[in-house]
């Protein structure tokens, strides 16, 4: 064996064991093992890695708030740009896709206006005097500020997202900004009204602006949302009539 063979063969090693790690950052209150979130990533993960001449590996930062997932995805340094990227039930709306890239969407969600109880005949006007939640640096204090516009109501601002359901549940709240995906998991609070006009098309990971690694993972993460293992997941987690509403609205 020549010297260009060798070459040649320890090329061919390092190529088909090179490992890259990738950040995934995501909000402490939210991103648990068993989430769905996670489940989409790392099956995401698995089916590259399965096809791809690298392994990613994945590591999970977490950070406390909405606002700081923002700030953390800002002051990425050169040297984790293109492995960087951030989970968080993160809203695809055209004024962040200016600023960042997204993948396509793997939740097809909707702002609506969420009550503790199952009001008949709902009307958007019964909000006037209300007390109504939402969560700073999201896209529901955009909302907030063009319904305090119309109705005359209270907002109540919310750092965290636990913290405003907490409120609503105990009735320091009258009704909260939301996005349906909020009322799938919490079976106690009740949808009244779907805003028509939406902010953005549904929940996408978010990448840096020109980020590589969308360009690579997001074909595979198609692929998996167009598969039986991830309709039983919805299917798992929210239900029959969910998981139906994920088929006829994600793009095919």
């Amino acid at each position: 064996m020549n010297m260009k063979t060798i070459l040649f063969c320890c090329t061919l090693f390092y190529i088909s064991f090179s490992q890259t790690k990738i950040k995934l950052l995501s909000i402490t209150a939210g991103f648990r093992v068993d989430s769905i979130e996670h489940q989409i990533i790392t099956n995401t993960l698995r089916l590259y890695n399965k096809n791809a001449q690298e392994k990613l590996i994945l590591q999970i930062d977490t950070v406390p708030t909405f606002f700081s997932l923002l700030t953390s995805i800002d002051s990425v340094p050169p040297d984790e740009y293109h492995t960087t990227l951030a989970m968080g039930t993160i809203t695809n709306t055209p004024e962040r896709r200016i600023k960042y890239d997204f993948s396509s969407v793997y939740i097809p969600s909707k702002e609506v206006l969420v009550a503790r109880d199952r009001i008949p005949s709902f009307s958007i006007t019964n909000i006037s005097g209300k007390r109504v939640g939402y969560q700073r640096s999201t896209i529901e204090e955009k909302r907030i500020k063009r319904l305090k516009t119309i109705y005359p109501i209270t907002p109540i601002g919310f750092v965290l997202y636990g913290d405003k359901g907490n409120a609503l549940a105990t009735g320091r709240v009258d009704f909260t900004l939301e996005d349906n995906i909020a009322v799938w998991d919490n079976p106690r609070f009740y949808i009244v009204h779907e805003f028509k006009d939406q902010a953005g098309k549904g929940i996408s990971i978010m990448y840096p602006k020109g980020s590589v690694l969308r360009k690579k993972l997001d074909k595979y993460l198609r692929y998996y949302l167009k598969s039986p293992s991830f309709n039983a997941l919805v299917e798992r987690a929210f239900g029959k009539e969910i998981a139906h509403y994920f088929k006829a609205h994600l793009a095919r």
